[in-house]
């Protein structure tokens, strides 16, 4: 039962109706019998860094940031962990006494991913250019796979994050192709970044069967 001593964590995104975080979160701190709640928040972009700050006032300890505002948090937090600043992305953020701490743990996560994956081909097609896209290019890249091809469906973005991919990993091949075209060449994988598939935001009809 909480309780006011009842420590506060929570997630903070929109969507976040569909998220199992409440769920496994929640889980997890009554495995590991911690009085803490871990609860959902859906925030409207105008509302990011009052809610925040709002969270701090509260005494919460930290969340999680998920789409569309991970790069909204790296801009809202006072320190950023090595990773968060070299991406410009922030998912967690940590609540310490007068300063708001940054972190970006999808790039550990990521990684985790790729070690259990054995794909046909090196290349990728990445799609997205968001936070969750920056880290995922960042440790594709870094892991030798090439081309990282990346689609957005606002070709400047595209373009401002494959040239930071590159000057994140030098001797990384990292091209852009417009929404909705394919590699000439099967890429070996392909990481969805977007909020494509969420409830709300269906795939466009032609678009899985012609990555598929």
């Amino acid at each position: 039962m909480a309780t006011a001593a009842t420590g506060l964590l929570c997630l903070l995104g929109d969507p976040v109706d569909h998220s199992l975080s409440p769920v496994i979160q929640g889980a997890a701190l009554r495995r590991l019998d911690l009085d803490m709640a871990y609860l959902a928040f859906r925030v409207e972009r105008r509302d990011f860094g009052a809610a925040l700050r709002g969270l701090a006032a509260l005494g919460c300890r930290g969340c999680n940031v998920t789409v569309p505002f991970k790069e909204e948090a790296a801009a809202a937090v006072d320190s950023l962990s090595p990773e968060a600043r070299a991406l410009g992305s922030v998912n967690t953020v940590l609540f310490a006494p007068g300063m708001t701490c940054g972190y970006n743990t999808d790039v550990a996560g990521i990684a985790r991913t790729l070690e259990g994956l054995e794909p046909p081909r090196r290349g990728a097609l990445l799609l997205g250019a968001g936070g969750a896209a920056r880290a995922a290019g960042y440790v594709l890249a870094r892991n030798g796979y090439g081309p990282v091809t990346v689609s957005n469906r606002g070709r400047d973005r595209a373009e401002r994050l494959a040239a930071d991919l590159r000057s994140l990993s030098e001797n990384a091949t990292i091209t852009v192709l417009p929404w909705g075209e394919l590699p000439e060449r099967p890429p070996g994988m392909v990481v969805n970044a977007t909020s494509l598939g969420l409830a709300g935001n269906p795939w466009p009809a032609p678009m899985p069967a012609q990555i598929a």
